[in-house]
C-alpha cells in the first residue's frame, strides 16, 4: 500500500512475493511428519502402470515447459530402470505432510487409530508416482496423494502387510489406514493425549 517516507520523497509500494520454494519438513514439528498410507497396490494395477506410464508422459508433454518435461522423461526413466528392491511395496498415500523427496528414510510404522500399536522399522521412498497421472515424480509434493514405492530393507511390517489392496487410481474414499514416521514423531505421537 502507497505510504510517505521520512525525506519526503516519492509514496513507496510494498510488495508481496510468493515463495515458491519447496515446503520441507523443517517447517513442521517432528509430531506432524507422518505420511498416512490408505492401502497397496496388487501386481495388476502396479503392471498397469508400468505400461501407461510411457504414453500417459507423452500425452502430457505438450503442455509442460521444457525444463519440466527434460525432469519428467529422467523420472520417468529411473522408475522403469529400477532394480529389484529388497521388500518393495507400492502403497497409496495420502496428503504429503511436505515435499518429500526421494531417499527419504522412515524409522517407525504405527496405526492411525491406535498410535500405541506400532513398530520401529526401516523404509526408505524409492519412487512416487502421480495419484491420477501413471507419472513418475521426483517426490512427493505436499498436499498430494501419490503412489509410493517403499523399500523395507529389514522385511514388510505386519501392519503394511494388513493393508487393503487398494486399485489405481485409489478413490478418495479409501480411510488412512497406518502411518510412516521417524522414531522421534512415533514417540511423541504415543504420548500425546
Amino acid at each position: 500500500m502507497p505510504h510517505p517516507d521520512n525525506n519526503q520523497g516519492p509514496d513507496t509500494i510494498d510488495v508481496c512475493v510468493v515463495d515458491e520454494s519447496l515446503y520441507t519438513e523443517d517447517r513442521l514439528s517432528p509430531i506432524d511428519r507422518v505420511l498416512a498410507l490408505r492401502g497397496v497396490l496388487g501386481e495388476r494395477a502396479i503392471k498397469q502402470i508400468k505400461q501407461s506410464m510411457r504414453p500417459a508422459l507423452r500425452g502430457a508433454e505438450p503442455t509442460l515447459p521444457d525444463d519440466e518435461r527434460k525432469i519428467l522423461r529422467a523420472t520417468v526413466d529411473d522408475f522403469l530402470a529400477l532394480e529389484r528392491l529388497k521388500f518393495p511395496v507400492y502403497a497409496s498415500t495420502s496428503f504429503g505432510y511436505a515435499d518429500i523427496p526421494l531417499g527419504k528414510a522412515f524409522g517407525a510404522v504405527f496405526r492411525k487409530s491406535n498410535p500405541v500399536e506400532g513398530a520401529i522399522t526401516q523404509c526408505v521412498l524409492r519412487a512416487v508416482i502421480n495419484e491420477w497421472m501413471p507419472i513418475a515424480m521426483d517426490g512427493i509434493p505436499k498436499d498430494h496423494r501419490s503412489i509410493c514405492l517403499l523399500e523395507f530393507p529389514q522385511g514388510i511390517p505386519a501392519l503394511i502387510k494388513g493393508l487393503p489392496v487398494v486399485g489405481y487410481p485409489t478413490p478418495p474414499s479409501v480411510d488412512e489406514k497406518v502411518c510412516l514416521c521417524s522414531a522421534e514423531a512415533w514417540e511423541l505421537r504415543k504420548s500425546k493425549p
